[in-house]
Order: structure tokens, then C-alpha cells, then sequence
């Protein structure tokens, strides 16, 4: 048997007490309370949002000037325009996506006070956090404070230790990402008026307008581990320069607080952020449909507005009563060959609360299909799930950030305790911590040779699927491409160009669900392999009028990449036989599950056929095949001229 290393022995011991129900919690009093105040800690933050990763964006936030003294005392404040009453007060850092001190953060002063006052001198303030004792390591989280209603007109920052890259640099600075100022539930310093005691003016990335345009490096406030929707665009035109509106009936007249815009950001343009936001737009309210008389909260038809990348954008309304409010675009987003305007959702607060949520929408026009609805816009969700309060996702990422450092600095002390402990129960432990050593190699082993098994099943059933589908597709293609160079009958060319047409739309569907399944990871929702059935039903049968639905479906259900690909391929090889032979002109999908199975209905009002020709044995087999690899069953109901109904039934398990 082979000399352990007392040092690896110890290091495999420290893991082992915390993988193995914290055995050496025994030896050390103080190492127990410090796993128990960490679980307490895991417990707490359990369902509150993940820090985000940041999002970089072209108006970065605020820039002090350059300083050559570190210990220069630097503000900037921001007038509310008149006193009120304050529930919370929240500072984001600023991002670059670079790595400094802490990863992301940039420019963030490690020693700075808060404070808020209704003296734009700051005579008398009121000191919110006073971080000037020591140094402050930020993370992309915000600093969230509790305010209580008190109030106040004016918000000061100020940094009392400036930030350096290096602690031999000369140049000294502070930067800041956000400031919002919550009361009743809306970020009432939105475009507020911003000063400084001095300020690096660099537009678009710095400006002192950038601290209250309500865009951060945070991102949207969805709830985790939700499905959404994409919202709402309209149809595409050819110049930029056409005018698109969308409004929402509120159902009654509102004393208006705030219009709050979502970018939309669909999964089909991941890296293209605020998907149809329009350069230039205005939003207005009227007590009247036509706005005849509106009244214009905010506008920048004259001006660009910064790109708001996936974050909520607050806009304050003046004192108005309305009932309607619209969103005209005047510049549209450019997609790729034309122009379109698309919103994630629209909210419209009095009072705190969301008068628009699941109010009517109408629009100029819309895109239509089943991915961008009117509804949509006022749903609660956005494509990466369902909408938060914004507040209260604030709140909990910046508690996430408290406990975080509170769990950190547990770890620091845990190091020691574990020392301790480790110390005691070396002899006692040697022979078991051996034994563990040597069955989490072997578990280590076999967990590789598992995922190596799995990785080559997945390659071989991917290898499969491209000679079966794409290599048949395009083995035809080719022979068809050929008899139509070869034959100079001018009908025979255009049957061939149809046919090649035809093959080569399938070849493409083929490619879109193995890129589909490579994409997943894990086990994808049920809701996503209903999208994609919907989109291979768009491509296949794009001629015939489709109804897809879902019905006592729960949302969280869930099931294995293989189980999604044998569903796939037997939608795909239904809809094509639909497609090809059936001259149907409607088709009905219906796709129903529970915690233990799935329902599957596919029906069509085609010409029909007889299930029990030998004509038909081999495709039918092959469908009742692919079902039965997944322990279910698949059924044909079938006459001649009475359409075609297959029935798919297999467990989730």
C-alpha cells in the first residue's frame, strides 16, 4: 500500500468533514457553531436570485476626475426635485467586465460614506452607511439600504478613500454605476438632476446623466428556474424611420407614478441584448383611446437613447390622471434586412402597484405567430422568466451580498477551527480518512467512466441522427441536382428544383433539433420540447392552418435529452409523412403531461390511409420503435378519407 502524505491527509480530511454530515465538527465546539451559522446562511439565501455576471453597456454610469491624493474626499449627489418620503435607497458599482480588486467592479472607492438631506449643502445631513473605518470590497451586487420613509430631497455620496488600479499609481478616482431612490415602489430618481463635486465628462461612457438612467450592469429581476414569454413586436418595415406604437388600456384612470419599460430578448438572439428596443421613442398617456390631448412623459425622438441591455427602465410620471398609455418608436431597431420595434413587458404604477399587468394591449400593428403576443406584453414575464418586484429583487441580491461576506468571513475562521479539529482526530481518523481517500478515487473513476460512456452514446446516437437524416437529405439532393442538369425537359427541372427545395428544408429542420438538443443541458423543461415541436411544425407544415396546445400541464416538469430527441424524431417523421402524402389543410398538435407521463395527440384532416397495408409497415414501425425505446406506445387511428390520428404515451422516467 502506498505512504499517505500527512498534509494531503489533512486536506482530505477537511473535505471529508464537510461531505461526510461534518465529521470533525466533533472534535471542535467553535468549528459546529460556524458549520451551523453557514447552513443557517445557505437556508436564508435559498430561493433568493444568483449575483449576476454583469452586463457591459455603452453608458456605464459616473466618473470622478483624476486625483493624484487617494485620501481627497469626492462626491456626487442627486436632487430628487422635491422632498419625499423614501422606502430605500440602492448604489450599483460600475462595470467593465474587466478584472480589478474585485471581478468586474471598477473604480469603486474601498472607503465612502452615505448620506441624504433636504440641504443641497449637506449642513445637517442624515448618514445612512458611513464605510470610512475601513476598506470595502464590492462584488456586481447592489448595496441596498432600508430608509423607513424618512424624508428627503437630496442624496449624497461621497468617497473619503478614492480608488487606485495599483497602490503605486498616481491617479486616484471613484466611479459609480446606479443610483435609484425607491418610494412607494418606484425609482423616484430616475433622470434626475445629478452634480459632483468634480466629474470626468467621457460620453457615452461617463457622464453624470448616466447615474440615474435607470440602466445598470444587473440585468433584469426574473425569478429563477421560470419559464417565460418573449412580449410583444410589431411587423418589420424597411426604414428605420417609421413611426410603431403599442398602448395598454389600464381599465380605468390612474394618478400615474411611473411607465417601466423590459427589453425583450429572445433565445433565438442570445448575444444581441434589448432585441427591437428602439433608438429613438416617446411615451405618452391620454384619458382617450385616439390621444387626441396626450400627454408626453418622456421623449427622445431628437436623440438616441442608450442601449438599455437586459434591465428595466423607470420612467417617472409628472402628477397625470390617465387611463391609456402608448410607446411610439420613431427610430426603429435594426434586425438584419429590415426594422422592427419589441418590448418584453410594459408597467404602469399608481400607488405602488402594476395597474397594466394582464391589461388589453393594442398596437399599429404586430408580428403575430405563436412567439410575439399583444398579451404577452403585460403577462409578468420576459423571455428569461417571470418578472420580479424590482425592489424586492434588489433587496435580496443585496442581502445575498451581505451573507456572502458574512459566509466568507466564517471561512476564514473555519480554517482555524479545522486546523483544531483536524489536529485531534488525525490518529483517531487516519485508517477511515484512508479508506476515503482510496473511494472517492474509485468513485472519482467511475464517475469519469460513466460520463465517458454517456459522452459516447450521445456521439453515437448524434452520428446516427446526421447519416440518417441529413446523410439521406442530402444524398437526394445531390442525385436530384444531377437529373436536373441532365434532363432538358424544362417541367423535369422545375419537379427536380421542387423536390431539391423540399429535401433541403427538411435537411435544414433535421440540423435545427440535433443543434437544439446539443445546445441543452441537463433535463430541459417539457415547455421548451413543446416549443420546439412548435417550431418544427412552423417549418414542415408551414401551408397547413396549426393548433398547438398544452393543457394540466405543470411548468416544472422535466425529462432526459434522449427522451427529447426520440419525441422529436417521431413529430418530425409524423409531420412529414403529414406533409408528403396527406394533402391535409389543417393540423391539430396536442401535448399533455403529469409528474409521470407524457401525452402526445397529432391529428390531421388529410385523405387518410389503411394502417394495415404493407405499404405503410416499415415508416409505422419504425414511429412504434422509437416509442417503444422509451418504454411507451404509439397508436394509429386511420381510415381513407377520414384525416389520421397518432397517439404517443410514454413515462417521464
Amino acid at each position: 500500500m502506498p505512504s499517505i502524505c500527512p498534509i494531503a491527509l489533512c486536506s482530505s480530511l477537511a473535505l471529508l468533514s464537510v461531505a461526510q454530515g461534518n465529521l470533525l465538527n466533533f472534535f471542535n465546539s467553535e468549528l459546529r457553531a460556524i458549520q451551523t451559522e453557514q447552513d443557517r446562511i445557505v437556508q436564508c439565501v435559498d430561493g433568493f436570485p444568483q449575483i449576476p455576471q454583469g452586463q457591459i453597456l455603452d453608458h456605464t454610469g459616473f466618473h470622478s476626475a483624476i486625483l493624484p491624493d487617494p485620501n481627497t474626499n469626492s462626491w456626487v449627489q442627486v436632487d430628487l426635485g422635491r422632498e419625499a418620503e423614501l422606502d430605500a435607497i440602492v448604489v450599483v458599482p460600475a462595470y467593465l467586465g474587466t478584472q480589478q480588486r474585485s471581478p468586474g467592479v471598477y473604480g469603486f472607492p474601498p472607503r465612502f460614506r452615505i448620506e441624504v438631506s433636504n440641504d443641497p449643502a449637506f449642513s445637517s445631513p442624515t448618514t445612512l452607511l458611513d464605510q470610512s473605518a475601513s476598506d470595502y470590497i464590492p462584488i456586481i451586487a447592489p448595496i441596498y439600504f432600508s430608509v423607513g420613509g424618512l424624508r428627503s430631497r437630496y442624496i449624497r455620496f461621497t468617497a473619503t478613500r478614492l480608488h487606485q488600479n495599483t497602490k503605486d499609481d498616481l491617479r486616484a478616482f471613484f466611479c459609480l454605476g446606479e443610483v435609484l431612490a425607491f418610494s412607494h415602489g418606484t425609482n423616484i430618481a430616475a433622470h434626475c438632476t445629478v452634480s459632483a463635486s468634480n466629474a470626468k465628462e467621457t460620453a457615452p461612457t461617463w457622464t453624470t446623466r448616466n447615474l440615474v438612467d435607470g440602466i445598470s450592469a444587473l440585468g433584469l429581476p426574473v425569478r429563477p428556474n421560470t419559464s417565460g414569454t418573449h412580449g410583444w413586436r410589431s411587423g418589420a418595415a424597411s426604414s428605420a424611420d417609421t413611426n410603431k406604437w403599442v398602448q395598454v388600456d389600464l381599465g380605468a384612470e390612474y394618478r400615474l407614478q411611473e411607465v417601466r419599460l423590459f427589453p425583450a430578448h429572445p433565445p433565438d438572439f442570445p448575444e444581441r441584448r434589448a432585441f427591437g428596443f428602439p433608438l429613438r421613442f416617446k411615451i405618452e398617456t391620454d384619458i382617450q383611446a385616439d390621444f387626441n390631448s396626450p400627454t408626453v412623459v418622456f421623449d427622445s425622438s431628437n436623440a438616441d437613447f442608450p442601449v438599455p441591455g437586459d434591465h428595466p427602465i423607470p420612467f417617472p410620471v409628472p402628477d397625470v390622471t390617465a387611463r391609456f398609455v402608448r410607446v411610439t418608436a420613431t427610430h426603429l431597431w435594426e434586425r438584419t434586412n429590415d426594422f422592427v420595434f419589441a418590448l418584453g413587458e410594459l408597467a404602469v404604477y399608481s400607488d405602488g402597484k402594476n395597474v397594466a399587468f394582464h391589461q388589453p394591449v393594442s398596437s399599429l400593428d404586430e408580428a403575430g405567430g405563436s412567439i410575439w403576443k399583444r398579451e404577452a406584453l403585460t403577462d409578468g414575464y420576459v423571455s428569461q422568466g417571470e418578472l420580479m418586484d424590482w425592489q424586492t429583487w434588489l433587496l435580496q441580491l443585496s442581502q445575498r451580498r451581505e451573507f456572502r461576506e458574512r459566509f466568507l468571513a466564517l471561512e476564514k475562521q473555519k480554517s482555524s477551527a479545522l486546523a483544531v479539529a483536524q489536529s485531534r482526530a488525525f490518529s483517531a481518523l487516519i485508517a477511515a480518512a484512508s479508506i476515503a481517500v482510496v473511494a472517492s478515487v474509485i468513485a472519482a473513476w467511475r464517475a469519469r467512466e460513466r460520463q465517458n460512456r454517456e459522452l459516447q452514446s450521445l456521439r453515437e446516437r448524434i452520428a446516427r441522427d446526421l447519416h440518417d437524416d441529413l446523410g439521406s437529405h442530402l444524398g437526394s439532393i445531390r442525385l436530384m441536382s444531377e437529373l436536373a442538369m441532365r434532363v432538358p425537359n424544362a417541367t423535369a427541372n422545375q419537379d427536380s428544383i421542387q423536390e431539391i427545395h423540399r429535401l433541403s428544408t427538411e435537411a435544414a429542420e433535421s440540423m435545427h433539433s440535433i443543434v437544439w438538443l446539443m445546445r441543452e443541458r441537463g433535463k430541459p423543461s417539457l415547455l421548451r420540447l413543446v416549443e420546439a415541436i412548435r417550431q418544427s411544425a412552423d417549418s414542415l407544415c408551414h401551408d397547413l392552418t396549426k393548433e398547438i396546445v398544452t393543457s394540466d400541464a405543470p411548468k416544472t416538469a422535466s425529462a432526459s435529452l434522449d427522451f427529447h430527441r426520440q419525441v422529436i424524431l417521431i413529430v418530425r417523421e409524423s409531420l412529414h409523412n403529414i406533409a408528403k402524402h396527406a394533402h391535409a389543410t389543417h393540423l391539430r398538435i396536442h401535448a399533455t403531461w403529469d409528474t409521470r407521463t407524457f401525452h402526445l395527440t397529432i391529428e390531421d384532416n388529410g385523405r387518410g390511409f389503411d394502417p394495415n397495408a404493407q405499404s405503410h409497415g416499415n415508416g409505422l414501425h419504425n414511429l412504434r420503435h422509437r416509442a417503444s425505446t422509451l418504454g411507451g406506445q404509439l397508436t394509429f387511428q386511420s381510415k381513407p378519407g377520414q384525416g389520421t390520428t397518432v397517439e404517443f404515451e410514454a413515462p417521464l422516467s
